[in-house]
């Protein structure tokens, strides 16, 4: 199973998921939104241990850790598992904490 927090607007196929909706893959729940292994985007908060760890594979990505889109501008809450910068290297917090560290090149 693989649940995230949408942080932005996604339009998966032809359906666009709100901002601040809860999302599970295909592979955890048939009526699930997301395809079966559906690789997160950096605008999402993961939920469960298996988004968690599709997150981590997507690695950091500087450009984008601020940008956010949404159409209606309802608040969304901020992220609880997210990578933060330290320096050479990014560290995921929340929920993935438990992870190492990885290496930034620049």
């Amino acid at each position: 199973m693989a649940a995230y927090r949408l942080l932005s607007d996604h339009y998966i196929g032809d359906r666009l998921l709100p901002a601040g909706s809860t999302q599970v893959t295909r592979d955890a729940d048939p009526n699930g939104n997301l395809p079966a292994g559906w690789t997160p985007t950096p605008s999402v908060d993961p939920i469960d241990q298996d988004a968690v760890d599709a997150f981590y594979a997507l690695g950091f990505r500087e450009h984008d850790q601020l940008i956010r889109k949404q159409f209606d501008g309802s608040p969304v809450l901020a992220p609880t598992t997210y990578w933060r910068r330290d320096g050479q290297t990014a560290t995921l917090t929340g929920l993935g904490r438990d992870k190492p560290p990885i290496s930034i090149f620049m």
